[in-house]
């Protein structure tokens, strides 16, 4: 689920501090994100249980920043070039209109399909 795309109901947002809470020194927890923590109060509505939240979250965390580029619209680039590449050495293969996806990436439809 992406965070940044929602924002959690109360009750979602009390019932996920839970689940955290009830693995706190329990049992490891991986959380990846793309939002810097002083945006997730946003996400979950709630201040103080953010707070909370990202205490038990961050208290023997290691964190890990990696601000490098997107593993899949790299690999979305890549297929991007291949089509494309396929669709010039293959001339049988009828180009249609790109369509514009959800997210913003082009996406070829190939002829016959």
């Amino acid at each position: 689920m992406s965070w940044a795309s929602c924002r959690f109901s109360k009750t979602g947002a009390e019932l996920l501090f839970e689940v955290f809470s009830q693995r706190y020194e329990q049992a490891s927890t991986l959380v990846t994100t793309n939002l810097p923590f002083d945006e997730w109060a946003e996400v979950f509505g709630l201040e103080r249980l953010t707070d909370a939240l990202l205490d038990r979250l961050t208290h023997h965390a290691r964190i890990l920043e990696m601000n490098r580029e997107s593993y899949r619209l790299k690999q979305s680039k890549k297929r991007h070039r291949n089509k494309r590449n396929e669709t010039q050495k293959n001339p049988k293969m009828e180009q249609k209109k790109p369509i514009r996806g959800p997210s913003g990436p082009l996406i070829l439809i190939p002829a016959g399909t």
